[in-house]
C-alpha cells in the first residue's frame, strides 16, 4: 500500500513544486520590474499579501481539485 501511495503522490508533488516555482518567479519578476507593489502599499494602503498572494493560492487550490 505504501508503494502505491508513493507512486501516485510522487509525480503530483513534483508537478506542484514546479508550478509553484514558476508562478512565484513570474510574479516576482513582474512586480519587481513595475515596482507597483511598493506604490500600492504606500499610496493606497493595500497589503500586497492579501492583494497578490491570496487570490493565487485560491486559484491554485481550485485548479488542483478541479
Amino acid at each position: 500500500m505504501v508503494i502505491v501511495v508513493v507512486r501516485e503522490l510522487g509525480p503530483l508533488l513534483a508537478a506542484l513544486l514546479v508550478v509553484a516555482r514558476v508562478a512565484r518567479r513570474t510574479w516576482w519578476n513582474s512586480a519587481r520590474r513595475a515596482r507597483w507593489v511598493r506604490w500600492r502599499r504606500w499610496k493606497l494602503g493595500i497589503d500586497p499579501i492579501h492583494y497578490l498572494v491570496v487570490p493565487r493560492v485560491i486559484g491554485m487550490a481550485l485548479g488542483f481539485f478541479r
